[in-house]
């Protein structure tokens, strides 16, 4: 599958995005923005189909114009969300202290959660599907 990336405006907008998304399912990214138009929470949505693109992203534009939410998943091509977690610690997050990532994924191994979590910015694991409720309440931890 080639890179694939894209924005989503659910209305105006006159800023960056309010939430990425990183997964290489597009239904993934339906069910979001399908979910993101019910609750009427968030403006714009970006989508990356893997992480490297969803890095050179992040290097490219003002920590005014970052999402305050990432929703990651782990198993992605070319660059894994474990991956993506080490390098986004080391060129990012202190260059966007206050975005945190959300970890949606389909494993359920526990050493991928401890893995994940032992990162500040990393709020949660969450087991794919993810709930109407789940997507709401990560987006009102991330705007308070």
């Amino acid at each position: 599958m080639p890179n694939q990336t894209q924005l989503t405006n659910l209305s105006e907008p006159s800023k960056g995005p309010d939430l990425l998304v990183i997964d290489d399912d597009e239904i993934i990214w339906v069910l979001i923005k399908d979910m993101l138009r019910e609750l009427k929470l968030v403006d714009k949505i970006q989508t990356f189909s893997d992480g490297q693109t969803a890095l050179s992203y992040l290097n490219e534009i003002e920590p005014a114009d970052v999402a305050p939410l990432i929703v990651l998943d782990l198993n992605l091509p070319y660059l894994d969300g474990f991956e993506f977690l080490e390098i986004y610690e080391r060129d990012f997050a202190s260059r966007f202290p206050d975005t945190v990532i959300y970890i949606l994924t389909t494993s359920v191994r526990e050493s991928d959660r401890q893995q994940t979590l032992k990162y500040p910015f990393v709020r949660d694991f969450i087991s794919k599907p993810m709930k109407i409720e789940q997507l709401k309440a990560m987006l009102e931890s991330s705007q308070k």
